[in-house]
């Protein structure tokens, strides 16, 4: 009877210990209006899918993964507590499953905002950040610029980018257009022609719009663009 009764407990506990783990996550990813999207990448620790044509996603739950060495065992319980999802032309998105490992359901992603700031007359050695790692003559030592730093460490600094023009206004229109002071200051096109010629370009109001409708663009501060001086609004339709 003894004998009976360790098998039957041993084989019950087997059963209660292995049947959560069998669980994965799965969803759907999808954008506006409920339309799926295909080929997004989910990541859950080491576990990888792509999602399907109906935006459909499964994958390996955190209780089925196996833990790392004991030096990296808290980065590797965020990164499997954090389901991550990669769709070009949206922006990532972090689901905290908080140990829930069930189906999610529809999750619907939103196009990234962009914000372009172009500094006016501001030297490289005029922020509290120092630019060069090597030299730490390269940052102001009267100029604070708290704001301007925090865009520095929640992003990539690029400490060999230069201006596309030496003044203002060609920066300004290289940085729309996407193309160097040679080619649209001197364009062999008398100065009344240029707002015609531009018409013919792609801007970065335009890229937007292309990719999606529903982007609303702005222009805020300083245009001057002279000369032919095109409106703001104008370079989203044209």
């Amino acid at each position: 009877m003894k004998k009976r009764q360790i098998k039957t407990g041993i084989f019950a506990s087997f059963l209660l210990l292995s049947v959560p783990c069998l669980a994965d996550v799965s969803g759907k990813v999808t954008h506006k209006n409920k339309q799926a999207l295909e080929g997004c990448e989910v990541t859950l620790g080491q576990s990888v899918s792509i999602t399907a044509a109906d935006g459909g996603f499964e994958l390996l739950s955190p209780a089925n993964q196996q833990p790392g060495s004991s030096a990296a065992l808290k980065k590797e319980k965020a990164a499997v507590d954090t389901l991550q999802i990669n769709c070009k032309g949206f922006a990532p998105k972090f689901i905290d499953l908080q140990n829930q490992h069930e189906a999610l359901g529809d999750i619907d992603l939103k196009r990234p905002n962009f914000v372009l700031i172009v500094s006016d007359d501001q030297g490289w050695v005029q922020t509290s950040t120092q630019m060069d790692p090597t030299d730490p003559e390269t940052k102001s030592d009267y100029f604070r610029t708290p704001n301007i730093d925090s865009f520095f460490e929640a992003g990539i600094k690029f400490v060999r980018g230069y201006s596309p023009g030496t003044y203002c206004l060609p920066t300004r229109r290289s940085i729309q257009t996407s193309q160097s002071t040679l080619r649209h200051v001197f364009s062999g096109k008398p100065i009344n022609q240029w707002t015609d010629e531009y018409r013919n370009l792609v801007t970065i109001p335009r890229v937007l719009k292309d990719a999606d409708a529903d982007y609303k663009t702005a222009h805020l501060g300083k245009w001057d663009l002279r000369f032919d001086d095109p409106h703001p609004g104008s370079w989203v339709t044209m």
